[in-house]
């Protein structure tokens, strides 16, 4: 049996183990592969990705395999919108904090994999923005649920420094309304957990110059998930937040090899 191991994009993350991956590497040092610093500016398909399969040889002389690879990491979208037409909201400032220290290749994270948390802050947010009066949404015309179908029309997507996070299994529990990954934040004591992801976003409603600042602790953050939080700020300055969480796209590629090989029936041949 042949196994076959693939690994996209590495050079897109700083390796916190020793030595960078290359055709000498070792199966335990591949397994063993952690990373950190997920290079900014990248696109979904940049980030790095592990996939696994093996095959059995037998007595014929061609064979196919397939192998479907992961995003090892995960990507957070956050969109905005207010609940009238003339109120002047401006968002002036996310901040993330909780972020673990490492990321694994193979093997999604877990809460035993050694894990730990900064406790300092980094700015999640690329410049100030204002909600323009077109991007609203009233109670009226939709209630707390279903923001995704407005994500385009109706909110503005704010320009996050990273979108790209590594796991992290700690995370505060969201209702899951419909049992279809759409949450909504809750509103009790007690979902914070002490090592999730906690962002905080910071805002100015109806041309004040005081700014208001709202704490979102994250849910679980899993591997090749797309996460998109959906906020509404109403005129009584309080906050719906709505979580929408799905599988990344998929999309088929066609990976360039090197050094190929090919199997007769007397053997390997380059």
């Amino acid at each position: 049996k042949l196994h076959f191991y693939v690994v996209l994009n590495s050079g897109n993350v700083t390796r916190t183990t020793t030595d960078d991956l290359g055709n000498d590497t070792s199966i335990s040092d591949l397994k063993a592969f952690t990373f950190t610093d997920i290079a900014k500016d990248k696109t979904d398909n940049q980030m790095i990705m592990y996939g696994y399969n093996s095959l059995t040889i037998g007595t014929q002389t061609n064979y196919e395999l397939s192998i479907q690879v992961e995003r090892a990491v995960a990507k957070l979208e956050f969109f905005v919108t207010k609940e009238n037409s003339s109120t002047l909201l401006t968002i002036t400032g996310m901040m993330l904090n909780k972020i673990p220290n490492k990321g694994f290749l193979t093997t999604p994270a877990t809460t035993t994999s050694g894990l730990t948390f900064s406790g300092s802050e980094i700015s999640y947010l690329s410049e100030g923005t204002s909600i323009p009066n077109d991007k609203y949404l009233s109670q009226t015309e939709a209630q707390l649920g279903n923001f995704w179908q407005f994500e385009e029309s109706r909110f503005v997507k704010m320009p996050l420094t990273q979108p790209y996070l590594m796991e992290n299994p700690n995370g505060g529990t969201w209702t899951d309304d419909n049992n279809k990954h759409d949450y909504t934040y809750p509103t009790t004591d007690g979902y914070e957990t002490e090592n999730g992801y906690v962002l905080t976003v910071s805002y100015q409603l109806g041309g004040s110059s005081e700014t208001t600042t709202q704490t979102i602790y994250l849910p679980k953050i899993e591997r090749n998930h797309l996460y998109k939080i959906y906020a509404r700020v109403l005129g009584t300055n309080d906050v719906q937040f709505k979580l929408a969480v799905q599988p990344w796209t998929d999309i088929n590629i066609t990976v360039p090899f090197n050094n190929i090989v090919s199997y007769t029936v007397t053997g390997w041949e380059d």
